[in-house]
């Protein structure tokens, strides 16, 4: 198999505030209101799209469980704990991080246009 280098850092960092416009607007319609402060589901998008892209930068493998994973981890680990405190579901907080998938699918169907090997990989270590 030839080698092949993700973009998926890149990426992120290139087409952030697409990613997150899109993101936040799938969430917007997906939350219920008075159920999670907007600017507070806002922020926290934000955060995980700079933290999972310096953390792709680092190490693009997919492998979370190693070291350069930790503050996403820790990252997902409060925001659960902290969605949890304030009433939402796990099925909520899942659906949170699972639906960020929508828009960076999209980006990368753009991005890997004429490259579908690419495009499978990428999408391959984004799951």
């Amino acid at each position: 198999m030839a080698e092949h280098t993700s973009r998926l850092a890149t990426i992120l960092r290139e087409h952030e505030s697409r990613i997150l416009a899109d993101w936040i607007g799938l969430l917007a319609t997906a939350t219920r209101s008075g159920t999670l402060d907007k600017a507070e589901t806002e922020e926290n998008a934000r955060a995980f799209v700079r933290l999972l892209a310096d953390t792709m930068r680092t190490d693009a493998s997919g492998e979370i469980d190693g070291p350069a994973w930790a503050k996403v981890r820790e990252m997902l680990a409060s925001l659960s704990a902290s969605r949890a405190r304030t009433g939402s579901s796990p099925s909520a907080t899942a659906s949170f991080i699972f639906s960020f998938k929508q828009p960076l699918f999209t980006r990368l169907r753009e991005e890997y246009r004429s490259d579908a090997e690419g495009l499978g990989r990428d999408v391959w270590i984004a799951t």
